[in-house]
């Protein structure tokens, strides 16, 4: 489980690295973008996601793997709202919930 959630981690450290250079640099440009540290650290970390995604594929049936890399939805809320400020509303926390439950649900190893 540890490549999932590793998996799952690069993933969302690429989001908050292209967030913040969003936040930085708003007026956009593709030459501005591409020179940016905070983009090519993007990459790396969405590099490093795509390797342990392999070997997440590897060791676990798509139908389990797929459902567990959305927790990247309730983890990226939490992050924007602790990083950036961003609102940690009632539907938003709900939709979190929903998503966790089905991912439990999908990876229960009771389901059929």
């Amino acid at each position: 489980m540890l490549p999932i959630f590793l998996s799952v981690a690069c993933q969302l450290g690429a989001v908050l690295l292209l967030k913040q250079l969003a936040l930085v640099q708003p007026a956009f440009s593709v030459a501005g973008v591409a020179l940016h540290p905070l983009f090519w650290a993007a990459i790396v970390c969405l590099g490093l996601q795509a390797l342990l995604w392999q070997r997440v594929l590897d060791r676990h049936p798509l139908s389990v793997a797929y459902p567990l890399n959305s927790m990247i939805y309730p983890a990226s809320l939490l992050a924007g709202w602790v990083l950036f400020g961003e609102a940690l509303t009632l539907p938003r926390l709900a939709g979190s919930a929903v998503i966790l439950c089905g991912i439990w649900l999908m990876s229960s190893r009771h389901s059929a």
